[in-house]
């Protein structure tokens, strides 16, 4: 009778969250005086949605598991963990991303993420050193990458990363023009 608390608990709160951050997705960037927007993407929730689902899966196997089978209860308990591990991280790279844009201005580059407070992570243009495109297994089967872009005298606080941009090339060009 008990054992629907902890899933029903994890539920609800998956709703209240996606809930949360769909009604406080960021707002539009305002550019600056004579600035204008040349890009503007947001990450895409294809991979978020496959760990999260992948997740979901190895934990109700494990959860079969340990109500069925008669291994001993090591063997589905581990798998059960490392389900609802995929599965959170997979939910929180869902919220991350769907409070997370980027933007390509004529004079800069803008990260904008807005869970309670609004972050904006800003790179001049002129500062940009190197943009790199990089895609993951995962990435390249659901056609999406990462550009990571650094400016010059990087000490890691001058580094923009776009996760899961689902035309990672179209940013890239963006920035080069």
């Amino acid at each position: 009778m008990y054992a629907g608390y902890p899933p029903a608990f994890f539920g609800l709160f998956a709703i209240l969250g996606g809930t949360y951050s769909y009604l406080l997705s960021p707002q539009t960037m305002t550019p600056r005086g004579g600035e204008a927007i040349v890009f503007q993407t947001e990450p895409t929730q294809w991979v978020a949605g496959s760990k999260s689902v992948g997740g979901l899966a190895l934990a109700s196997i494990g959860v079969w598991g340990i109500a069925e089978t008669s291994l001993p209860l090591a063997y589905p308990v581990c798998v059960s963990v490392v389900g609802v591990w995929f599965y959170t991280l997979g939910l929180t790279r869902l919220w991350r991303n769907s409070l997370t844009k980027y933007y390509v201005t004529t004079d800069r580059v803008v990260e904008t993420y807005q869970l309670l407070s609004v972050t904006q992570k800003t790179m001049p243009q002129r500062q940009v050193q190197g943009i790199e495109k990089r895609k993951t297994l995962i990435e390249r089967l659901l056609s999406v990458g990462h550009v990571r872009i650094e400016s010059a005298g990087d000490t890691g606080t001058s580094r923009i990363i776009a996760r899961n941009i689902r035309d990672p090339t179209q940013l890239v060009n963006a920035i080069r023009e």
